[in-house]
């Protein structure tokens, strides 16, 4: 990403030719096919390899895509977007961040969760992890030594 003249900010392909019209306050580097960008209005959102945008920019704040998913801020709480922009999680929570092992450690009322985008199930809840707004914690696995109802005599 690089400022234009007059101050707009823009992506270049590989090959260093313009990847779109510069028409940003600020433009990030690219991350998994993704370059966040900064509206005038304050507003991010996304753009392609070819500079169109792919997410508006509706958005308080966001991260750059990592694992396929960017964190996004509405109203002061976060959120997940996947890489077409739908919504994973709702912007309810006071933080999420990495939490290592393809997780994200989410914080909402005060409690931690760990969540799994990929699968989009919460791995793990603090006892009083609010229930709106994130998914349902997944169930437990079955125990290895509970029955199958298939034993051969």
């Amino acid at each position: 990403a690089q400022p234009a003249p007059g101050g707009l900010w823009g992506h270049f392909t590989r090959a260093l030719k313009p990847a779109g019209a510069a028409a940003w306050a600020m433009a990030h580097d690219m991350r998994e096919g993704r370059g966040r960008v900064r509206a005038a209005s304050g507003s991010y959102g996304f753009v392609d390899s070819t500079g169109r945008a792919v997410i508006a920019p509706v958005w308080e704040d966001a991260t750059d895509f990592s694992g396929g998913f960017a964190r996004v801020r509405r109203g002061g709480l976060w959120g997940l977007i996947d890489a077409a922009g739908t919504l994973v999680l709702p912007p309810a929570h006071e933080r999420i961040e990495p939490a290592g092992a393809g997780l994200l450690r989410l914080w909402r009322g005060g409690r931690m969760a760990y969540f799994e985008p990929g699968s989009g199930r919460l791995v793990l809840a603090e006892p009083g992890y609010p229930a709106g707004g994130a998914p349902a914690p997944a169930p437990a696995p079955a125990s290895a030594a509970a029955p199958t109802g298939n034993r051969q005599p």
